[in-house]
């Protein structure tokens, strides 16, 4: 009896030595903000750095901030599955804040892309609200004018686009939004852009022109696209 007690006494002094221990590791962990042992243990090394001691590995225990801080979002299907085959039958369109005024006083762009043929048209804007009236002028020009039939809008969910879905559903245009902080679901109007103002860009250092000619030069980049 008494040989047990004093192997459990053992035991659990040695417990007690490991929790100390985890939660020693685990403050450490907290105080360095969460940082990579390596890190550290490369700094202390450093001859620029003095007064830094390296106390040996601390980022093994199971921390939830650190779960959290490398989650990374899984990956999307590069091809997608609902690509529409006909003409007008899919619109992307996506609200795009540029940093540099253009001469007209523009800060905003929208783009409208068909998902069959990636044709597409952008318009410069001062205002979100102005989304509905762009949109009304590309049906009429892109769609009624060449007798096609839109039967799906996707876009985000920006409350600029309320007017448009209003529009939409009195000529029975069903809205696709994709979840928010979510790009990789709108991507046909991401590539557009990218796209669109890498020709911009081009024109822009081309003819040595400054940034506020953006909008002036976004209506030659469509063209050249959708024509190339």
């Amino acid at each position: 009896v008494q040989r047990t007690t004093v192997t459990g006494n053992k035991a659990n002094k040695r417990t007690k030595r490991v929790t100390s221990s985890k939660s020693a590791a685990e403050l450490v962990h907290r105080t360095w903000a969460h940082l990579l042992s390596d890190r550290i243990r490369s700094t202390s090394k450093s001859k620029g750095v003095s007064g830094l001691t390296y106390m040996g590995p601390h980022d093994h225990t199971k921390c939830p901030v650190c779960a959290r801080k490398n989650a990374k979002k899984s990956k999307f299907k590069r091809k997608s599955q609902t690509r529409s085959k006909n003409p007008g039958e899919r619109i992307h369109s996506d609200v795009k804040v540029l940093s540099e005024r253009s001469l007209d006083g523009c800060t905003l762009a929208v783009c409208f892309v068909d998902d069959a043929t990636r044709r597409g048209r952008s318009y410069p804007m001062k205002n979100k609200t102005e989304v509905v009236e762009k949109w009304q002028e590309y049906y009429e020009q892109e769609i009624l004018a060449r007798g096609l039939s839109v039967r799906y809008f996707r876009s985000d969910n920006g409350t600029e686009y309320n007017a448009v879905t209003a529009f939409n559903n009195v000529r029975g245009v069903l809205s696709e939004k994709s979840p928010p902080y979510c790009q990789s679901m709108d991507g046909v109007s991401e590539v557009y852009w990218r796209e669109t103002f890498k020709l911009v860009r081009n024109m822009l250092w081309d003819q040595q022109r400054p940034d506020k000619w953006w909008a002036a030069a976004l209506g030659f980049a469509d063209h050249i696209r959708n024509h190339a």
